[in-house]
């Protein structure tokens, strides 16, 4: 559901033709943060048991959350977020078990490095119409400069960013030279 939501909101957002996606400067935090408006959100609350209970009402379930600390949440509903890393050493238990179509898929992904830069400059020096590239055969094959909506304002930003994106082999190629 908060992947259709966050699709929503992006949608209504979308500001600058088909090309981009200018969110005024937020960050995904800033939009989950909005999409969560009207729910109770527990951040760092580092789950290590997931157990589905009968609920209080006949023919209801609630889910039983229990931290690594210690401290309990039990809710009607909940969305755990937690990187594929973290499933795959099951350092999270389920109760009842995963069905073995999950297990299996997760056991089957495969994650590979990334390396992202991202760089400030005090002054703009691409042309006014140059928000991103992508060059297959260079060190860094995806490039993203200062989001649309800050650098059309009236009021030029005191700062541009330029985010630069490899993954695969070139990632490791890169972290590897230190």
């Amino acid at each position: 559901a908060v992947g259709l939501r966050e699709v929503v909101a992006e949608q209504k957002a979308w500001r600058h033709g088909e090309e981009y996606l200018v969110l005024h400067g937020l960050v995904l935090d800033d939009v989950m943060t909005h999409l969560a408006q009207g729910s109770e959100v527990a951040r760092g609350f580092e789950v290590s048991r997931v157990h589905w209970v009968d609920g209080p009402e006949e023919h209801t379930r609630c889910v039983h959350l229990v931290a690594k600390d210690g401290r309990e949440v039990v809710a009607k509903r909940a969305v755990v977020t937690v990187s594929l890393a973290v499933l795959q050493r099951q350092c999270i238990k389920f109760e009842p078990p995963l069905p073995s179509s999950k297990t299996e898929a997760i056991a089957r992904i495969h994650v590979g490095n990334a390396v992202k830069v991202a760089v400030q400059v005090s002054r703009k020096f691409w042309p006014d119409d140059f928000w991103d590239a992508v060059c297959s055969n260079a060190t860094f094959p995806e490039l993203w400069l200062t989001p649309a909506a800050d650098a059309l304002s009236s009021t030029p930003p005191d700062s541009y960013t330029i985010v630069a994106f490899v993954t695969g082999k070139r990632s490791e190629r890169l972290v590897s030279q230190g």
